[in-house]
Formats: C-alpha cells, sequence, structure tokens
C-alpha cells in the first residue's frame, strides 16, 4: 500500500524479545521522490466532524447525482452496506452493485468482473462495498467515499480513486465519519483501535493545520504517515485492553512455547 509502518519505533518493544532488536532498512533511498511524483494523482476531502455526521440518507443523495455516475463508497460494516444499499435501491438509482465477505468467493469474482466491464465502457456503476475491496484489486473511479477508518485503509480506498493517473484533474476522495446508529462504527479490535487512532490523529493534524485538512499532503506524506503509525504504536502497547498484552499469549511468546502461543493468539 506505500504507507508502510515506523518500523524503528517498535526497536524497544521487540530487543527484550530478540538480543538484535527490530534494524530494517529500506530497500530504496528516494522513497519521498516516489510519494511527491504520485500526490497528485487524487485530493482527499476530509469530512470528519463529530458534530456534522454525515447520515445514510444524505450520502444516498449524494451518490445518486449524476456527478457521481461511477462511485465507489466502502464501509466499514455489512450493516452499514446494507442500510446505504436499501436507501439507495429504494430511489431506483442506475448501476448499483454491492461487495463484501458475505458473498462467496465466486460471485464476488463475478460482481469484480461486471465493475471492470461498466468501467471500462463507461457504464454507470454505484458500489457498495466493504474493506474487501482495499488489497489485490485493479479497480479505479474517478470519485471514492470513504468511511473513517485506520489511516492505512484510507490509503488503500484512495489506491482504487484515479488509480493509473488517467484523469486529466486528480480524483476526489471523500472521507466522511457516518452518523452513529448507536452501536459501534468499527469492527471490534485492533480495527477499532486503528480508526478511533487515525481520528484523533487527524484532528491533532488539523489544529496544528489551524482548521483545514484538505489542502494538507497526508497519505502521500510518509512523515506524517510515519507519526499515525507511531501515536498507534505507543497507544497499543500502553493499552490493557489490547490482544497482545492478553497474559497467555505473552507468557506463551516468553517461554517460546509456540504451540500455546498459536492457539491463544
Amino acid at each position: 500500500t506505500a504507507t508502510q509502518p515506523a518500523f524503528s519505533h517498535l526497536h524497544p518493544h521487540v530487543k527484550p524479545l530478540a538480543p538484535s532488536g527490530w534494524a530494517p532498512r529500506p530497500l530504496i533511498d528516494f522513497a519521498n521522490e516516489l510519494f511527491t511524483a504520485t500526490a497528485g494523482r487524487t485530493r482527499v476531502v476530509w469530512r470528519i466532524d463529530r458534530d456534522r455526521p454525515t447520515s445514510w440518507e444524505s450520502l444516498a443523495d449524494e451518490l445518486e447525482q449524476p456527478v457521481n455516475r461511477q462511485v465507489l463508497c466502502i464501509v466499514n460494516l455489512k450493516r452499514h452496506a446494507t442500510a446505504l444499499l436499501d436507501r439507495l435501491k429504494e430511489r431506483g438509482v442506475e448501476g448499483l452493485l454491492h461487495l463484501s465477505t458475505q458473498m462467496c468467493p465466486r460471485h464476488r469474482a463475478e460482481v469484480l468482473s461486471q465493475i471492470q466491464q461498466r468501467l471500462r465502457n463507461g457504464e454507470p456503476i454505484r458500489l457498495i462495498a466493504t474493506q474487501c475491496i482495499e488489497a489485490g484489486v485493479d479497480l479505479s473511479f474517478p470519485q471514492v467515499y470513504r468511511a473513517l477508518g485506520p489511516l492505512e485503509a484510507i490509503a488503500q480506498a484512495a489506491g482504487r480513486c484515479n488509480r493509473h493517473g488517467e484523469m486529466l484533474t486528480p480524483g476526489e476522495v471523500i472521507v466522511f465519519l457516518p452518523e452513529s446508529d448507536g452501536k459501534t462504527l468499527y469492527p471490534p479490535g485492533s480495527y477499532e483501535h486503528a480508526a478511533k487512532t487515525a481520528e484523533t490523529f487527524l484532528l491533532s493534524l488539523r489544529g496544528e493545520m489551524q482548521g483545514n485538512l484538505d489542502d494538507c499532503q497526508i497519505i502521500a506524506s510518509p512523515e506524517r504517515i510515519a507519526r499515525y503509525y507511531e501515536w498507534l504504536y505507543d497507544l497499543k502497547m500502553s493499552s490493557k485492553k489490547d490482544t497482545l498484552t492478553k497474559y497467555e499469549v505473552r507468557q506463551a511468546l516468553e517461554s517460546l512455547n509456540f504451540s500455546d502461543l498459536a492457539q491463544h493468539y
């Protein structure tokens, strides 16, 4: 995904478990130039205010607009995808498709084939998907909506927008905070932890930028991506609720009992 974690930040945590610690070396020494060369492929719009969340109704209003004739919307949960799909079906929106892990692999492959054909032929397509579309899928939409989630997931979503730089202008990636339905906004565990870290990190960055994130390069900035991962690792290492701090897992790891470790993991 080109959003490499801040590996060096893990060194003090790894060293007690391995004498050499964690000392990776980058394969290339001009990563910044590569990020800069592709930074203009997309433009990110951040709608992440807690006091102005996006309702599924208003999102459906946007997705049915003619300007969004070919658009991808990625949400965090299958029930969110269902809520949005129901509203779009009621409106009879043209080119509506769905992709999630609720479908079997063969069904997903068939839908992917339809998506690629519609994109190639310039046909209408409004694709509502979960995170399953964010890895290993070569699709390019002119516009992508992405529910707020882990920063690396947002970068992956942006990889489905103007993917090959085929547009004359930047593709638009709109990151929105969904309206709460009284339940969690994220899958539980590490995904939720990373999503909340990303939200805190972005709001802090917005403070530094005096209120405007849209003109701030984030997902194409190695320095800012590294800072996000440092925040994430610091919080994970200090969190007593994190899976990796569970007593059984840590005990098996420290005693090098890999059979127990695999079972508890």
